[in-house]
């Protein structure tokens, strides 16, 4: 389940989910892609952004902030701290 391929494969399906704002969606790939590799920053970002829309703010705010802590300078997950 945690193969390249694999996660490749939920990274980017929720990228298209995200274009069509299947908030859910997104939330449930990039939940699968984290489970087997936590650290997946795109993930974290699509997620994070996900979350938001379905009111799960500290959920969203949590991902952001782990963005934020690999790469400080993300505009995407700053502008989710507001």
């Amino acid at each position: 389940a945690g193969s390249p391929v694999f996660l490749a494969l939920h990274n980017n399906r929720a990228a298209c989910h995200q274009q069509v704002q299947n908030w859910s969606a997104v939330v449930a790939d990039t939940t699968a892609v984290l489970d087997q590799e936590p650290g997946n920053f795109k993930a974290l970002l699509r997620r994070a952004v996900a979350l938001e829309p379905l009111e799960k703010y500290e959920q969203s705010l949590r991902d952001a902030r782990a963005v934020l802590r690999v790469q400080p300078g993300n505009e995407q997950a700053n502008k989710l701290q507001h």
